[in-house]
């Protein structure tokens, strides 16, 4: 899909500035969710669904990779240094509401990635933005479903099942459909296999293996 913005530098932005408003809001958000006894594995899927959110209008706001590069920096940085020396600040999202794990910080740091090789080295933007939809939207659903059938944080075949449909409804934003397809699989399949670490998590491995895989079959049958 050809995306055209028709957006100043100026309101570029300024709708970065915004896009991190909403993501920072999202954390104060959770983070009251939180404290009101709203299980963490929750409250954190609004930073997911918020992320998610912020990068599917991307290609509609801004005309360079630029611009979601620097929002993945900002709160790579941001998290990771909250993370390290400030956790209670983002029990919402991760911090010591879930501690060991790096998660919060990985989702940024993963979305950075496949950006940079989507939409920065293959210049399709949509290359670089579905891997990131996978995870804000996809596996922000497998948690949900999870929770409503198992009633706890677990990895399980209807979470699964409902993130690969979940994805395959985005992967329609890749052209041909065939290569978002291949990674909506690969995505899910990740997701489920992906054992969660103080140093891994399933984060970083659905979207940058996605990444991987649409363009491995991007530049192997389409070409840049």
């Amino acid at each position: 899909m050809s995306v055209n913005p028709a957006l100043s530098t100026n309101l570029q932005v300024a709708a970065t500035l915004a896009l991190v408003a909403v993501g920072l809001g999202s954390i104060v958000l959770a983070n009251a969710l939180f404290d009101r006894g709203v299980p963490n594995y929750l409250t954190r899927k609004l930073a997911h669904v918020a992320g998610g959110l912020g990068f599917l209008i991307s290609p509609f706001l801004f005309d360079t990779p630029l611009f979601p590069l620097l929002l993945s920096a900002v709160f790579t940085l941001t998290l990771g240094i909250c993370h390290t020396w400030a956790p209670q600040r983002i029990r919402g999202v991760g911090g010591s509401g879930r501690a060991g794990s790096m998660a919060e910080v990985w989702y940024p740091f993963a979305c950075g990635v496949a950006i940079a090789i989507g939409w920065g080295l293959l210049q399709n933007p949509w290359l670089g933005v579905l891997p990131t939809l996978f995870l804000g939207f996809g596996d922000a659903v497998t948690g949900a479903v999870r929770t409503l059938v198992y009633k706890r944080e677990t990895k399980g075949i209807a979470g699964s099942i409902a993130m690969f449909a979940v994805c395959c409804v985005l992967a329609l934003l890749a052209h041909p459909y065939w290569i978002g397809l291949a990674g909506a699989l690969t995505a899910t399949c990740f997701e489920r296999i992906t054992i969660a670490s103080r140093r891994w998590d399933d984060n970083p491995a659905l979207t940058i293996s996605s990444t991987l895989v649409m363009s491995a079959l991007y530049l192997g049958f389409v070409g840049p």
